[in-house]
C-alpha cells in the first residue's frame, strides 16, 4: 500500500511541470497562448460590401503542415479602422480563447500557429482569411510528452469537422495507477471478510 501511495506522489509530482512557448524553442506540453490584442485584420471581397470578422479558428500545424489541433471561438472585440474602395476594410481585432498545449510525442521540427478570421450566420461561414501567427521550434522530448496531451480531430472540412484533447498524458496514467490501486484494495477487503465468514 505505501509503494502505491509513494509511486502516486511521484506522478503527481510531474504534474507541475510546464512550460510556455517561446519563439525559439519549444516541447511536448509547452503552453501556446490563444490572445490576440488590437491585431490587424484586412477584409477584401473586391465589388461587394466589406464584412466583418465574427470568429476565429485558431490551428496547431505540425512541420508536414497537418492541423493536429484547432478551438473555435467568436471574437471577443472587433473594431473597424477604416474603410477603402470595393469591399476592402481594416479591423482590430483582440481576442483571448485561452490556451493549447503541444500534444505528447510531438513531431520534432517547425510548428505554426496560425489563425482563421471568419463570419457565421446561422452557422455557416461565408468569408474567411487566414493568417500566420508565429512558428516554433519543437524539439523532442519523451519525458515532457507525460505533460502534454493527445489530440483527435474527427470529421473533415470547415463546417463539420470536431477536435478534442485527452487528459494530459500523466493524467490518465495517474487515473490507471487508481483504478489499479482500488481494484487490488478492494480484492484484498473482499477476501478478508470471506476469511471472516469462514472462520465465525
Amino acid at each position: 500500500m505505501k509503494k502505491s501511495v509513494m509511486i502516486l506522489i511521484s506522478i503527481l509530482f510531474l504534474l507541475t511541470v510546464s512550460t510556455i512557448a517561446s519563439a525559439q524553442y519549444a516541447k511536448p506540453g509547452s503552453i501556446v497562448p490563444l490572445q490576440l490584442q488590437n491585431y490587424e485584420v484586412i477584409t477584401d471581397t473586391p465589388l461587394l460590401p466589406d464584412w466583418k470578422p465574427t470568429h476565429i479558428k485558431w490551428m496547431l500545424k505540425s512541420p508536414s503542415g497537418e492541423v493536429k489541433y484547432f478551438v473555435d471561438d467568436p471574437i471577443d472585440s472587433v473594431t473597424k479602422c477604416s474603410d477603402a474602395p470595393f469591399g476592402k476594410a481594416k479591423w482590430r481585432v483582440s481576442e483571448n480563447s485561452g490556451t493549447m498545449k503541444i500534444p505528447a510525442f510531438a513531431e520534432a521540427g517547425q510548428w505554426t500557429l496560425s489563425a482563421m478570421f471568419y463570419n457565421q450566420i446561422f452557422g455557416f461561414s461565408f468569408q474567411k482569411t487566414s493568417h500566420k501567427l508565429y512558428s516554433v521550434r519543437v524539439e523532442e522530448d519523451i519525458v515532457s510528452s507525460f505533460n502534454a496531451p493527445f489530440y483527435v480531430i474527427l470529421g473533415g472540412g470547415f463546417l463539420f469537422s470536431f477536435a478534442f484533447a485527452t487528459p494530459d498524458l500523466i493524467f490518465m496514467i495517474a487515473m490507471f495507477v487508481i483504478a489499479i490501486i482500488v481494484i487490488l484494495n478492494l480484492g484484498l477487503i473482499l477476501k478478508k471478510r470471506r476469511k471472516n465468514v469462514k472462520t465465525a
